[in-house]
C-alpha cells in the first residue's frame, strides 16, 4: 500500500437527529441465540429514530439527510414527500467526492467530501432495487442514478489536487467511500441500458482493481486503525460493496474483510466496549470515555447486542455516538458469523492472549471476568506539525466483565509516560500487566484490600469485599522518573 507522503486534515460530519438511539429494556445479550432474537427489536430502534424527525421544506447545502430517509423509506413512513425533495432542481451534487480542505483561502483549497453522501446514496437507491415494493418514483431514481451519483466509470479517483499546493493521496476511507460507490453506480448504470465500456465493470478492469485494493487490507492492515472517528466510513464502504456488488469474488472479498474486523472487535472487546490505541484525532485521545469517536461500538451494540454499560447512571439505555454506523449495518446485509458472534458475546469463551502488529502494537490478555488491554506507541505521522493524523497510544486497562462502566478513569490502568510522544504501553501478557503511572481506581473499600509491604492487594471476590467482580488483583508501585 502506498503510504507516502500526504498531506492530512480533518472534518467532522454530524447528522440532523441526535445522536441518541434508546434501547433501554432491551436485554443485553449473553449468547448466539439471544442475540439473533433481540436483532429486530434493536433494529427497530435504530429506524424509528432515524424516523422520528420532521420532514424538512427543502434539501439544501448538500445535506440530503439520506439517513433519514433511509429510515422513513424502510418504515414506509411519510416516503412519498421525498420524492419531490429530491427532485427539486436544487437538489445537486454541490461539491466534488474525496477529501474538502481549505489551508489557504483561494490558493490552496477543495471544496469536497460528497462521497460521505454517495455512500449513503447507494444504500437508499439498492434498498429500491426491488421494482414492485419500490417507494421511489421512476424519476426520482433516475435523477439519483444519472446526476446525484457523480463517481462513475473506471477513472479511479486515489489522489486530488490542491492549488498551490500540489497533488497529495487521499485517506483511506474517502477512496474507499468514492470508489465502492463508483463500483456500484456502473452497475445502476447497465441497468438503465448504459452500454459503453466504460460503465461495464467486466469489461473496464474494475473487478481486479477491487479487488487488489481490498487485499492491501489483509496484507498491511487498515492505515487508519480504529480510527476516531473515521473508521465507522471505511467500514461503511467495505458493507456496500458486500452487500450490493454482483461479481461473487469482489462480494467475497469484502465480506471476508468484515470478518475481520468483527474477529478484531472479538479480540478487543468486552461486554461492548473496547479501549485501543487509535489514529486520526487527537481531539478523542483526551477524552477517558471509550463511546465518543468509537463507531465500532455502536456497529457492534446493534449487530451483536452485548452492551450492557448502556443500562449504567450514565447512559440511562441511550447509546450517546454510534447511530449512523448503526444505519448503517442496517441498510446492509452483513452479519456476524455465528462462531465469532459466540466469542463476542459470551464471556465465557473469552480464554485468550493476542498479539497484533500493524503500525502500532495491540496486545490483549482475556479471561471471563476480565480483558487486559495494552495502549500501544505514539506515532509521529509527520503532517506538518498539525497532529491531526498521529497514532495515539492510550492506557493500558484493565476491563472488568462485571463492571458497567465505559470509562476507563475507573479502572485500573497504566497511564503510561506523561508526553505521549514517549509513550510505549505494551506490556501485557495472561494475567499480567506492567507499566509507568499506576491508576488505581478511586472508592474501592477498605474491606477490599490488604496491604503488606510495597505491595497492594485487592480481593473482590471475598466476602467481606462489597464489590464481586470474581477477580484478585495485587499490585506494586514504585517511584520512577518519566
Amino acid at each position: 500500500m502506498d503510504r507516502g507522503k500526504r498531506l492530512y486534515f480533518f472534518i467532522f460530519f454530524f447528522s440532523s437527529v441526535a445522536q441518541a438511539v434508546d434501547f433501554s429494556g432491551i436485554p443485553s445479550a449473553k449468547s448466539v441465540t439471544e442475540s439473533r432474537q433481540t436483532f429486530a427489536a434493536r433494529a427497530q430502534r435504530v429506524l424509528e429514530h432515524y424516523a422520528a424527525g420532521e420532514i424538512p421544506a427543502k434539501l439544501v447545502d448538500n445535506k440530503f439527510f439520506t439517513m433519514e430517509i433511509l429510515g422513513r423509506y424502510l418504515l414506509d413512513k411519510d416516503f412519498p414527500e421525498y420524492n419531490n425533495l429530491l427532485l427539486d432542481p436544487s437538489v445537486v451534487p454541490l461539491s466534488k467526492y474525496g477529501t474538502g480542505i481549505r489551508l489557504i483561502p483561494g490558493l490552496c483549497q477543495r471544496k469536497g467530501d460528497y462521497d460521505f453522501k454517495l455512500q449513503e446514496l447507494i444504500r437508499l437507491i439498492y434498498q429500491d432495487s426491488d421494482k414492485v415494493t419500490s417507494r421511489l418514483w421512476p424519476a426520482t431514481r433516475k435523477k439519483i442514478i444519472r446526476e446525484l451519483l457523480s463517481a462513475k466509470g473506471n477513472k479511479h479517483y486515489t489522489h486530488f489536487w490542491l492549488g498551490l499546493c500540489g497533488r497529495h493521496k487521499d485517506t483511506e476511507n474517502h477512496i474507499l467511500m468514492t470508489e465502492g460507490s463508483r463500483y456500484l453506480t456502473n452497475q445502476l448504470l447497465q441497468d438503465l441500458g448504459e452500454t459503453a465500456d466504460v460503465y461495464n465493470n467486466d469489461k473496464n478492469g474494475f473487478h481486479n482493481w477491487l479487488l487488489e485494493h481490498l487485499q492491501e487490507y489483509f496484507i498491511h492492515h487498515f492505515d487508519e486503525y480504529n480510527s476516531r472517528p473515521y473508521q465507522v466510513y471505511t467500514v461503511k464502504a467495505i458493507g456496500n460493496i458486500h452487500s450490493f456488488a454482483r461479481e461473487e469474488r469482489v462480494e467475497l472479498a469484502a465480506e471476508m474483510l468484515l470478518n475481520y474486523l468483527s474477529a478484531f472487535w472479538a479480540v478487543q472487546s468486552n461486554q461492548g466496549r473496547r479501549s485501543v490505541p487509535f489514529r486520526r484525532q487527537p481531539h478523542f485521545a483526551k477524552l477517558t470515555t471509550l463511546v465518543e469517536g468509537d463507531g465500532e461500538i455502536g456497529r457492534f451494540a446493534l449487530l451483536a447486542g452485548n452492551a450492557p454499560f448502556l443500562n449504567n447512571a450514565h447512559y440511562r439505555g441511550k447509546l450517546t455516538y454510534g447511530s449512523h454506523a448503526q444505519m448503517g449495518a442496517l441498510t446492509q446485509k452483513y452479519r456476524i458469523p455465528d462462531m465469532l458472534l459466540d466469542l463476542i458475546v459470551n464471556s465465557e469463551s473469552k480464554k485468550y492472549f493476542q498479539k497484533i502488529f500493524h503500525q502500532t502494537p495491540e496486545l490483549y490478555a482475556s479471561s471471563p471476568s476480565f480483558l487486559l488491554s495494552a495502549g500501544g506507541v505514539w506515532l509521529n505521522r509527520f503532517d506538518g506539525g498539525t497532529q491531526l493524523n498521529d497514532g495515539q497510544a492510550r492506557p493500558t486497562t484493565l476491563m472488568l466483565t462485571s463492571d458497567d462502566s465505559a470509562d476507563f478513569s475507573q479502572w485500573f490502568r497504566f497511564e503510561g509516560r506523561k508526553f505521549k510522544r514517549r509513550k510505549r504501553n505494551t506490556c501485557v501478557y495472561n494475567n499480567f500487566a506492567c507499566g509507568v503511572n499506576l491508576r488505581v481506581p478511586a472508592g474501592i473499600p477498605v474491606s477490599c484490600q490488604e496491604k503488606v509491604g510495597d505491595w497492594t492487594f485487592y480481593n473482590f471476590a471475598s466476602e467481606k469485599c462489597p464489590l464481586k467482580h470474581n477477580v484478585y488483583i495485587a499490585t506494586i508501585s514504585r517511584p520512577y522518573k518519566s
